[in-house]
């Protein structure tokens, strides 16, 4: 009260005088609660203080007690007042739900980042960019706490995999590792199993998916030799599916192509109708032996590449249901590649994404994602109509690459744009590619710059020299090129659904990774025994 007293007993001006300092400090605080540095706010707060007190002492003779107390404390306790009202009123009021597929980035500063994956991610940057932990983190943060199920490339070698495991540790779903080099941390998947191959238009589009996965760009270069080369595969694949539905495996399939010649082959095929009519492009080239030889040779040498006990135990049949998104049997699948032998992992992932899409892209499932890490190294059919067609099934797309040169060599240049017109999200992050970084240039609006031009003239004798001023305008990119190859880890420009475009610094969540264990008990012998068993059987068909 005695302060009280010496407040209201103060001169007019004194009063006004001490209302203003606390207003002005009042909404100091206020606005630097939204600050990036703190540090340097509450140092300039407190130089701020310490000068007013001097020129307040030298004035008024008050001592810093009841200076601090009229001067300061007002302002200091009517802001934490408020700073408490304010998260009494976050804590009341209900805060805007998230959707299933809305995703909460963290930023080191500033606002979260809501992103809606059903529209569509994508995801682009360097070695090094963080976008597996910054970009793919969150998503994966936000999918596990709600049980969604998912297809998931991991193109590390289970690197990929023990992030998935830490966000989806108190998930009620199970997540299944398929990775055919290490047959004693993999589920065994077939994708021509005969629940997938419903419709003859499966096998159909199942026979194109191997062929564009296995052969080589040069033989994918004359139509008609993939042409013959579907042909073969459906036809084997019918007769398998008809007359032998106990052995229609990718194992088989493989074991086929590599114990027959080409008569056997033939022989293989036409002993069922159904199998002759669509293997009848490759039969009918039997007038020419030679090409026929050469699509065998092809295929065969294209399968000779999976002539591993590994693959083909791991291929003989499905352990989990490939409709990862049915209510029943919900479920996250992660296809394992091994890099160093890339070439030869990599055509069969692109497999059996084709099937679990197949078995996915069903209306009136439960939501579900799709994430490819180095998705450029995938041949998947269509794949620059798979965002699109996905969405219409509840189906998010999140399409992870390096580069657009890894695109263009892998796929082209329109089929890359063709994807990214279809993902309505963009994530760009650090290049080390010009060509890259002038790509992600494009994608930026242009902003008026000013710029000043003086010319002068100078006068003859005493004359005054003449100098004129102009002012023009030219228009420049927001963002140039040169800034993408200056991008940290976590630094990305975003480009939302809404078409607007920021900088940001995603704050990486917590991770905790632990190596993966071997999840059955199989041993070498086993997989020798079921790969020797294969091949035998498919002598005898």
């Amino acid at each position: 009260m005695e302060y009280v007293n010496q407040f209201l007993g103060a001169s007019d001006i004194t009063q006004r005088v001490i209302l203003g300092v606390n207003v002005v400090f009042l909404l100091y605080y206020l606005i630097s609660a939204w600050a990036k540095n703190k540090i340097a706010v509450y140092g300039i707060a407190v130089m701020a203080i310490t000068i007013l007190y001097f020129f307040v002492q030298r004035f008024s003779g008050l001592n810093f007690k009841d200076y601090f107390v009229f001067y300061q404390l007002p302002s200091i306790v009517t802001a934490l007042l408020l700073f408490v009202l304010w998260k009494l009123i976050l804590l009341i009021v209900p805060e805007r739900k998230l959707g299933v597929f809305d995703i909460r980035i963290q930023r080191k500063n500033g606002k979260p980042i809501v992103v809606n994956i059903l529209k569509g991610v994508s995801v682009q940057g360097a070695a090094g960019s963080g976008k597996t932990i910054s970009i793919a983190g969150w998503i994966l943060y936000w999918m596990g706490s709600r049980n969604v199920p998912g297809l998931i490339y991991d193109y590390k070698d289970f690197e990929f995999v023990e992030i998935i495991n830490w966000f989806y540790r108190d998930a009620e779903i199970p997540v299944n590792n398929f990775s055919p080099a290490e047959p004693d941390k993999s589920v065994q998947l077939n994708p021509i199993a005969i629940q997938i191959l419903e419709k003859k238009e499966d096998v159909l589009l199942m026979s194109k998916c191997i062929v564009n996965s296995v052969l080589s760009n040069e033989d994918k270069g004359n139509p008609f030799f993939v042409k013959a080369a579907e042909g073969a595969i459906t036809g084997a694949i019918i007769k398998l599916k008809e007359d032998h539905p106990k052995f229609c495996s990718f194992s088989y399939l493989v074991a086929i192509f590599l114990v027959k010649d080409v008569d056997g082959l033939v022989r293989f095929i036409e002993s069922n109708p159904n199998a002759a009519r669509q293997g009848r492009a490759f039969l009918d080239s039997a007038d020419s032996s030679k090409q026929m030889a050469g699509v065998k040779a092809s295929l065969s040498n294209a399968f000779r590449m999976f002539d591993v006990p590994s693959i083909i135990h791991s291929m003989q049949s499905n352990e989990i249901n490939l409709a990862l998104n049915d209510q029943e049997e919900r479920s996250v699948l992660c296809m394992v590649n091994k890099p160093k032998y890339g070439e030869i992992y990599e055509p069969l992932f692109s497999i059996v994404a084709q099937a679990v899409i197949l078995q996915m892209s069903e209306r009136n499932r439960v939501p579900s994602f799709i994430l490819l890490d180095e998705a450029p190294t995938l041949k998947i059919p269509k794949i620059e109509r798979v965002p699109a067609t996905m969405r219409s099934f509840n189906i998010a797309t999140i399409y992870m690459m390096q580069d657009k040169i890894q695109a263009v060599n892998q796929l082209s240049l329109n089929v890359m744009k063709e994807i990214l017109a279809n993902l309505s999200t963009l994530f760009f992050g650090k290049t080390n590619d010009p060509d890259t970084a002038k790509f992600f240039e494009s994608y930026f609006e242009d902003v008026k710059i000013k710029q000043k031009s003086i010319s002068k003239k100078n006068g003859a004798f005493f004359e005054a020299t003449d100098a004129r001023t102009t002012t023009s305008e030219r228009d420049e990119k927001k963002h140039k090129s040169y800034e993408m190859f200056q991008r940290r880890t976590g630094q990305f420009f975003v480009f939302d659904d809404k078409g607007q475009n920021f900088d940001a610094s995603i704050k990486m969540p917590r991770i905790i990774t632990e190596p993966i264990k071997p999840l059955n008990a199989v041993t070498d012998w086993e997989v020798q025994r079921s790969y020797d068993s294969i091949f035998k059987n498919a002598v005898n068909l």
